[in-house]
């Protein structure tokens, strides 16, 4: 599972960056904790509804991950090592959107077992070794694509459950006067 850091304290400032769709890329986040340290989080992409509760000279705690990821070719293949994932203020939190599940695990298991059936079937065929090598092929890369499109979801899902756990035991409540889509 991923590991998810936190970070308290008020925000300095906000580097420069650039906006990609939904997403806000920063050159940096200097966040100074009660205790006097400045944390500087380098390379950070931040979710449209996330950026707008994180603001210079606001109090607050950052969720993030420290996860590095390089971006596209028309990014010039830019590095991102941190992504906000969630913030929490005196006015409540807001975290990360759960994914919703897909067709694609429900469709990769069913290929699956049409590869399954494909080599019961074919037992007493001409060919049936070619058939046994095709099957298995076919159960076998499906299923684990199934899988992993399974576990992608549920890890997700977890990471944002186990934020909004700790923001809720520090006090903090939903923001009710944002509203996603």
């Amino acid at each position: 599972m991923v590991k998810v850091s936190y970070e308290t304290g008020q925000v300095q400032e906000i580097g420069s960056g650039f906006v990609h769709g939904k997403i806000h890329y920063h050159s940096h986040v200097l966040l100074k904790r009660g205790d006097g340290e400045v944390v500087r989080l380098e390379d950070v992409a931040v979710d449209d509804y996330i950026d707008d509760a994180v603001k210079v000279g606001r109090s607050c705690t950052i969720a993030f991950i420290n996860r590095k990821v390089r971006l596209p070719k028309p990014f010039d293949n830019q590095v991102i090592r941190n992504a906000i994932v969630g913030v929490a203020a005196s006015d409540g939190y807001v975290a990360m959107n759960a994914r919703a599940q897909n067709y694609y695990p429900h469709l990769s298991f069913g290929i699956a077992g049409l590869g399954a059936l494909l080599i019961m079937m074919t037992r007493d065929s001409y060919h049936p070794t070619a058939w046994l090598f095709i099957g298995s092929l076919m159960v076998i890369m499906f299923g684990l694509v199934g899988l992993a499109n399974v576990n992608t979801v549920k890890n997700t899902n977890a990471v944002r459950d186990e934020i909004i756990r700790r923001f809720e035991s520090l006090g903090s409540k939903p923001q009710a006067s944002v509203v996603y889509a």
